[in-house]
């Protein structure tokens, strides 16, 4: 903008400290009405009590007679403002603040209250209310603070109306400038503030936010009333959830189109956002959205405009993130003609985290066998196709044996960990000969899979930590022994007790040997 448009869109006074967005003295005396914690569903409210707007009421004045830096000089767009002044319900009493010298200082085209939408700055010029780019740009409007949430209701259908109202005027089409990063034709002042600059108010966010309601629902009101206002046919549509998770991705909705007679079959296609190309599409059924036919009320299919599914994750989808397009089309193949709606919306699926898991059921020996039974599941067993149990020495941490098993149905596993690959069938038993080189030793087992049949590499392990001891080996050289009684019993000497010794094998004959001390 050139100093001379800055010059122009710039208030001659600064406005005063503790007002309103108009520079309007608050009255403290006048107790603010105090918000209840929950209220209802703010656009289903005003559907349901189909609020009639009153007439545009314009007593317009030459505050600041400015035109519009456009090429048309016509505006861009409407800003959003709230008045900010707890305790002043009437668009009367702020117009009459600006009509009577507060213009100097700030003024905006027109004021919305429960009861009137009053037009006092003819929106062909621009106006003192948002900054001075953005008032080189949009028409703006205030709404006035309601009493209560019916009023608050009314009020913001009256203002969704006039914005609708301002956007026909000017040949716009409804965008919101939030969902753009910037770019739109609906503003809020806190969107001014955000991406223009110029000025530092955030309404009416807080305001709509007492009431559970936010400039995105104010927008879907909008596009109603842009509608009603232009009988243009209608292709809307708005994603309730896209959400992915390593098993699914799940997107529901809505999508209407005021054609939708003409094509009886719907689709949901699934996109790479990457590579723009089509991963898969799925013929479905519509299924009820109240709140859609209320909002349009007049297009044949809102009733049955919505949309639920849930696409089976593959390992192709992994990593990638994808974009949804709704379709009603004329053939059974959704190819042909067709009205397609897309949804900005993108969701991207977990990447592969691959898991190992595995469990030792019983590991037991005896001296004929060692017993192992187990189940062990692996995502990277996939090309793996060797399974082995390999008996580990564990004094040394050297390999005994390796022995190949045949894996086993384990639908617990699979219950259990139903995303890894080879859950269901990850069982093993085996039973194995104890001999020279296990008898006497500690063992433990890992399971292995591998790619070779040797299993010496390209393998994926698990160690177990459950140990075994083999019975049976060398213990190594004893002579032990125990005196149970040396005792006199009568004329006779009486001895008890026992004698052991590994060196005994092959010697027949034992004696007792005592010595007179």
């Amino acid at each position: 903008m050139t100093d001379q448009d800055i010059k122009e869109a710039t208030p001659h006074k600064e406005k005063a400290a503790g007002t309103d967005d108009l520079g309007m003295t608050i009255d403290q005396t006048q107790p603010a009405i105090s918000e209840r914690s929950a209220y209802p569903d703010v656009n289903n409210y005003i559907y349901q009590n189909n609020f009639k707007h009153p007439d545009i009421t314009s007593e317009l004045h030459q505050f600041a007679m400015f035109g519009y830096n456009t090429n048309d000089g016509k505006p861009t767009g409407v800003v959003v403002h709230y008045t900010d002044n707890p305790n002043n319900y009437s668009a009367r009493n702020e117009a009459n603040y600006v009509i009577n010298g507060g213009w100097q200082s700030a003024f905006v085209h027109t004021f919305i209250d429960a009861s009137s939408i009053l037009n006092i700055h003819d929106t062909d010029y621009g106006a003192w209310g948002s900054g001075a780019v953005g008032n080189k740009y949009f028409a703006q409007f205030e709404m006035v603070t309601a009493k209560n949430f019916n009023d608050f209701a009314k009020t913001t259908s009256y203002s969704a109306w006039y914005t609708a109202y301002l956007l026909n005027k000017y040949k716009l089409t409804p965008s919101l400038a939030q969902e753009h990063n910037g770019v739109g034709s609906i503003w809020s002042h806190s969107n001014v503030t955000t991406y223009l600059g110029g000025t530092d108010h955030t309404d009416p966010d807080a305001y709509f936010a007492k009431y559970g309601y936010s400039m995105g629902q104010f927008y879907n009101l909008v596009k109603k009333y842009y509608n009603e206002i232009t009988n243009q046919a209608v292709n809307q549509g708005s994603m309730d959830h896209l959400t992915a998770n390593e098993q699914v991705l799940h997107t529901d909705g809505w999508h209407i189109t005021s054609q939708s007679t003409n094509y009886p079959y719907s689709f949901i296609i699934v996109i790479n956002q990457k590579t723009g190309q089509e991963y898969k599409r799925y013929a479905i059924y519509r299924n009820q959205r109240n709140d859609v036919a209320n909002a349009y009320p007049n297009v044949a299919n809102a009733a049955k405009s919505g949309f639920s599914l849930n696409v089976p994750v593959t390992d192709a989808m992994r990593g990638n993130t994808y974009k949804i397009i709704s379709r009603y089309a004329q053939t059974p193949s959704g190819e042909g003609s067709y009205k397609d709606y897309n949804f900005a919306n993108t969701v991207t699926v977990p990447a592969v985290t691959k898991q190992n898991k595995a469990s030792m059921d019983s590991l037991t020996a005896d001296k004929n066998t060692l017993r192992v039974s187990g189940w062990h599941a692996s995502d990277e067993t996939k090309g793996r196709n060797y399974h082995y149990l390999i008996l580990m020495d564990a004094s040394t941490n050297k390999e005994i044996r390796r022995i190949q098993v045949n894996n086993v149905a384990r639908k617990d596993v699979q219950n259990a960990y139903p995303n890894i690959y080879n859950a269901l069938n990850s069982g093993f038993n085996l039973s194995t000969t104890v001999d020279a080189k296990l008898k006497g030793k500690k063992v433990y087992v890992i399971s292995r899979y591998s790619a070779t049949s040797n299993a010496d590499s390209n393998y994926v392990d698990y160690k177990f930590n459950n140990t075994v001891t083999v019975p049976g080996g060398t213990t190594g050289n004893k002579n032990i022994g125990s005196m149970d009684q040396l005792a006199q019993i009568g004329n006779q000497l009486v001895i008890n007790g026992w004698h052991a010794a590994s060196s005994a094998n092959g010697k027949g004959y034992s004696f007792l040997i005592w010595q007179i001390l």
